[in-house]
């Protein structure tokens, strides 16, 4: 393949150079008309027109890691600018409670909206919004929402592309040479539709053939007014977007959470024994837990507390912005600064958690009971205030129930080798907004005749 010669191609030369003079005037502007009478908070200092663009971590780079790395340096709040897009990261609980909770008329802004996705839960939350039963394979409205959260992974990462630095850019021509991110966001646009539509016309046209399973949807649509009522439209509009937001907000997040859970059962077999012990007590082996059965599953709810503690889908949080201009903490905040926290730092951090890096549910009881007084971890992953994730206590359920029905019902062992040796598990990450655990081989077995019986029961 030919690369692309800035001298043979006056696009690209005329695109660079309008980015530049661009990037170069808003430091200007910035630099001549900013009234602050404070400082900004600390960061590294950066280079011209670009600032800090080339210290701003990649996906792949692991940004949760990078920052806490910098925090040693610069501490819980580390300010950074790509060109002249203000960005500011936080690194405890104190600066995220106090920025995201108590001034979140300020803070509670995106930059993105937040749409993620994956398969494992994907067919429970079909089902649950939609009353559809998804083919174990080639499914097409797995294979489109798998569309759209590969698109999102990709646009959601503050700076992935120019424009979000330049917005200049966005008026060059999808035809231009560099201009890829124009036919990106038209591709990304037509698979969020189709996504969301899809799933809903299955609804209406199993509805016409008196077919449909009762759902979220069906009951949404027959609440609907009239077709001759001017807000007819706009509900119906309402119904298509939340219910597909049902399904594509958070699935990722659960995907990766479950992913997990294998490995490190895996990893820590003693706890996988001691939760099952737990649940053949309290709940026998002729049903599946239910929520009915959580609070007396102690350690069963300790062990999925510390999963969500010991890893995180979203380590970076949900991204926020500023709408106006504010002081805090002696330091001044630009309107329109993207703020992130660093979910991991907070959630390992060793003043808050003993041996952080140690997975151990005995952390969260305390005298037999749960322990409600550490750090929930949920409310960092998931968002605060205004902003917190609409999808959180779905996710919570879901994987409470997928964690203790798993426990129930099978054992999770490491696989072998030709020589019969368990093969070691390493533990890689495929990076992204939602960080997935790498891929790793395991041995799933039914526990017990009176588990495989139960789960022939059920799919019957």
């Amino acid at each position: 393949m030919s690369s692309l010669s800035l001298r043979d191609n006056p696009y690209v030369l005329t695109g660079l150079s309008l980015a530049l003079l661009y990037g170069a005037a808003k430091v200007v502007k910035n630099g001549l008309s900013s009234r602050r009478r404070a400082p900004y908070p600390p960061g590294p200092k950066g280079y011209p027109i670009i600032n800090n663009l080339l210290e701003i971590p990649t996906p792949s780079e692991h940004p949760w890691l990078v920052y806490e790395e910098m925090a040693k340096k610069y501490g819980d709040m580390i300010f950074l600018r790509a060109f002249s897009q203000p960005i500011l990261i936080l690194g405890s609980a104190k600066r995220m409670n106090d920025l995201f909770e108590k001034r979140s008329s300020t803070h509670s802004g995106r930059p993105y909206s937040i749409m993620l996705d994956q398969l494992l839960i994907g067919g429970i939350i079909l089902h649950i919004t939609y009353g559809y039963e998804p083919k174990p394979t080639g499914d097409p409205y797995i294979a489109i929402a798998h569309e759209v959260e590969g698109a999102f992974k990709i646009v959601a990462v503050p700076g992935t592309f120019l424009v979000d630095n330049i917005p200049i850019l966005k008026y060059v021509p999808a035809w231009m040479p560099g201009a890829g991110f124009q036919r990106f966001a038209a591709y990304y646009k037509k698979a969020d539709h189709l996504a969301k539509s899809m799933p809903y016309q299955f609804v209406l046209d199993a509805m016409k053939r008196n077919e449909a399973e009762p759902c979220a949807v069906t009951r949404l649509i027959e609440d609907l007014p009239s077709p001759k009522d001017p807000r007819y439209a706009e509900d119906e509009e309402d119904i298509l977007n939340v219910a597909g937001v049902s399904y594509l907000a958070g699935t990722d997040t659960t995907t990766g959470v479950m992913t997990m859970f294998a490995l490190l059962m895996i990893l820590y077999p003693e706890v996988q024994r001691k939760a099952q012990a737990e649940l053949d007590r309290v709940v026998g082996t002729s049903r599946l837990p239910d929520f009915g059965d959580r609070d007396e599953l102690v350690y069963v709810k300790a062990v999925i507390t510390e999963l969500l503690r010991w890893f995180q889908a979203t380590p970076m949080a949900v991204p926020h912005t500023t709408s106006e201009d504010n002081y805090y903490d002696g330091y001044f905040i630009p309107k329109g600064t993207i703020v992130m926290g660093n979910a991991w730092a907070v959630l390992h951090d060793p003043e808050v958690f003993e041996n952080p890096m140690e997975f151990n549910p005995e952390r969260y009881i305390k005298d037999g009971t749960f322990n409600t007084e550490l750090l929930d971890p949920l409310s960092f992953s998931f968002g605060f205030g205004r902003r917190i994730c609409p999808g959180m206590h779905l996710v919570k359920d879901v994987v409470y129930l997928m964690v203790a029905s798993t426990l129930a019902m099978f054992e999770i062992h490491p696989s072998k080798d030709e020589s019969g040796a368990p093969r070691n598990v390493e533990l890689t990450f495929d990076s992204g907004v939602v960080v997935l655990p790498g891929p790793f081989d395991s041995d799933i077995r039914v526990r017990s005749s009176a588990a495989e019986h139960l789960m022939k029961s059920l799919s019957e």
